[in-house]
């Protein structure tokens, strides 16, 4: 091989190393990141922590903890490796990101294998190709390789495991017996990462009978016993649960065909020029095969992980069209398609070899250049595909933020519920409980009992409850009635998502952030020496009298204890009801009257939220004169508000709520009058 051409060798490998490059970044950049880089990273961790408990996962729904519907390897592994590191994010992520790297070095290897000597050098370059498009799908995927996550786990356990029957299938004698009873054990375990992983089971059977059918039952004995076996024993000890959530919850749960067919369209066509490389790379095999009678090498094991690649595209339009969803369904069609890409490069110039057997000369050289050729045009589709790490690292303000949030919820008197976070609790010093996704998955079809949930709203068990900017689902239908959002959460305090749903850059989806604050809409406690003059907290406004005839409408009949239509989220009133002038909407006008009271204190004191306008006002009449007014703040948000009434103690006064104002932001909402 010319200078020149060792040269453009070593430039094709440019585009894969920096892909690489860039992947290290990013992963190393946020390992140590100690909240959720994904929303159901820190419910693994309780998952990982029941385990090492000796608590178990696979339990009887409740408020306390409802698995997700995955096999258990992952996060048992984690909980094993507690005694050693504890159970924390960067555990699960570095276990995560040792798997991503044992990916990549077995690409590598698994290119070379599959070369001679005539196309050891094309191999080398199709590995780092092959490594290169893995690496280039992290952004696609959301960067899911290096989460609290089962994926790049099974992955390394499918990859080593066909990998080690490819190698061992025909490996003469006992060693060979053992050696294909390991990677059959492997793909075995796999189903324990993933249940996906029952298609890659089959997928090395048939890898098995193609390469040496002899021991076809050697491999089905192995994967069965540990299969079949482990997922009855799993299913015994668990009281059956174990079933019903790896399988029969599943059943209940949607499966959308469109995304599925879309998916196949989705993945074959993200790598454009990747997906025509192996195209050419498999045509010319074919070609030469039936047209020469002879496959050389190198074009073997595009034959034989052409039809894994696929089962890899059949797994991720499976998974896509699974209810819930997300894109590290396609990592497995990416993965194999990355090292098919890689093989089709050696593939191809060995081919050629054999069409142009008897050239001589410059002639001799095409099959090389044709081999450069296609890696040129990986090249152009890795260069094509840069991307940037930054977005995928949180900054120090995240850190910041979620220290606050840990904060404010280790201030938080008695339990608290942050379903959509649960391990954040744990770091506030408090009980982890269910994580909403395990809630989502019990009520999505069949609708299981979730033991003690409507009770411990009801009781009030929980001091607060932190929800994301989501609707209320009918997951937690019953948090309506016991809990009020009091407040929202300061972007101080709200770190966000980066990965999956909500990740902050996604432009297309909201961010998946802690949002609110929901306490128990109790009764606030009343401070000694105070009066409640009104706090409405039986739903009833009697005794006030409404002003303006019949079209006055504004004020209702009834206090409210939730937004009336189209109104923003109240907040920050006392107990369950308060009285909003929203009926009707902003357009509707109205005025009411208190019955008389006596000031038998030194201040009076209110909650109000709404318009700001000298026609929103609340007003104190003494004597028949207006001596106090206020008003609200362009804002749904409540605030209190104090007038010093020493001078007029003894007195008897009367307030009017007054709603004149029939434009934007045309109603108030008031509560809680106190004197003291």
């Amino acid at each position: 091989m010319s200078r020149w051409a060792r040269l453009g060798l070593w430039l094709l490998l440019v585009p894969g190393l920096g892909h690489l490059l860039l992947l290290c970044i990013a992963m190393f950049g946020r390992i140590g990141y100690p909240y959720d880089l994904e929303w159901m990273e820190g419910g693994l961790l309780t998952h990982a922590q029941r385990i090492a408990d000796g608590a178990g996962i696979y339990v009887e729904p409740s408020v306390e903890f409802i698995p997700f519907l995955y096999t258990p390897l992952y996060p048992g592994l984690i909980g094993m490796l507690s005694p050693l590191f504890g159970i924390s994010y960067w555990v699960g992520r570095a276990l995560s990101i040792a798997a991503t790297f044992g990916i990549c070095l077995l690409l590598l290897l698994m290119v070379r294998r599959e070369s001679d000597a005539s196309t050891r050098k094309l191999a080398i370059v199709g590995g780092i190709f092959a490594i290169g498009f893995f690496a280039a799908t992290y952004p696609w995927v959301e960067g899911w390789y290096d989460l609290v996550r089962a994926d790049s786990l099974f992955m390394l356990m499918v990859v080593g495991g066909l990998w080690g029957l490819r190698n061992w299938a025909c490996t003469p004698g006992m060693e060979g017996v053992a050696k294909l009873a390991c990677a059959a054990a492997l793909l075995g375990l796999s189903f324990f990462a993933k249940q996906t992983g029952v298609l890659f089971v089959a997928t090395g059977g048939f890898l098995v009978l193609v390469l040496n059918w002899r021991r076809v039952p050697i491999y089905v004995g192995v994967t069965g016993l540990l299969g079949l076996g482990g997922t009855w024993l799993l299913n015994k000890m668990s009281a059956k649960w174990f079933w019903v959530y790896i399988y029969e919850t599943h059943q209940h749960h949607d499966f959308n065909m469109d995304r599925f067919y879309k998916s196949f369209g989705n993945m074959l066509w993200h790598f454009p020029l990747m997906s025509l490389v192996i195209a050419i790379g498999v045509l010319l095999m074919l070609v030469t095969l039936i047209a020469k009678r002879r496959l050389p090498e190198p074009s073997r094991g595009l034959a034989l992980w052409t039809p894994v690649f696929a089962v890899g595209v059949l797994v991720g339009a499976v998974g896509w069209g699974t209810e819930f969803a997300h894109f590290n369904a396609y990592i497995p069609a990416m993965l194999f398609g990355s090292l098919c890409a890689g093989l089709a490069i050696p593939s191809i110039a060995a081919c050629l070899a054999v069409w142009m057997a008897d050239a001589s000369g410059a002639a001799a050289l095409w099959p090389q250049r044709a081999g450069m050729l296609a890696g040129a045009a990986l090249a152009l589709q890795l260069a094509l595909s840069a991307w940037s790490p930054s977005k995928f690292i949180p900054s120090e303000a995240e850190y910041r933020a979620g220290n606050q949030l840990v904060h404010t919820l280790r201030e938080v008197e008695g339990d608290i519920f942050i379903p959509y976070h649960p391990w954040y609790a744990r770091l506030a010093g408090k009980d982890t409980k269910v994580h909403l996704m395990g809630l989502r998955d019990m009520t999505t079809g069949k609708v299981w009992k979730i033991r003690g949930l409507d009770e411990a709203l009801q009781s009030h068990q929980f001091g607060a409850i932190i929800f994301d900017n989501r609707p209320v689902g009918r997951e937690l239908r019953a948090m309506h009635r016991y809990y009020r959002m009091d407040d929202y959460l300061p972007a101080s305090a709200s770190p966000h998502v980066f990965t999956g749903a909500g990740a902050v850059w996604n432009k297309q989806v909201s961010t998946l952030v802690p949002r609110s604050i929901w306490v128990p809409n109790k009764p606030l406690a009343v401070p000694a020496g105070t009066r409640v003059l009104w706090s409405f907290e039986d739903g009833r406004i009697a005794g006030w009298t409404v002003e303006g005839g019949k079209t006055a409408t504004a004020w209702g009949r009834r206090a409210v204890s939730r937004p009336l239509a189209k109104q923003g989220p109240v907040r920050r009133y006392g107990g369950r009801f308060y009285l909003s002038s929203f009926h009707g909407g902003d357009r509707a006008t109205g005025t009411l009257r208190s019955p008389p009271f006596l000031i038998d204190g030194s201040s009076l004191s209110f909650r109000i939220s709404g318009g700001n306008s000298e026609h929103l006002r609340v007003e104190l009449h003494i004597d028949g004169e207006v001596v106090k007014t206020a008003t609200g703040s362009n804002s749904e948000r409540m605030k209190d508000v104090t007038w010093n009434l020493a001078a007029s103690e003894g007195k008897t006064a009367t307030i009017a709520l007054i709603d004149e104002d029939e434009g934007s932001w045309g109603h108030l909402n008031v509560d809680e009058f106190w004197i003291r």
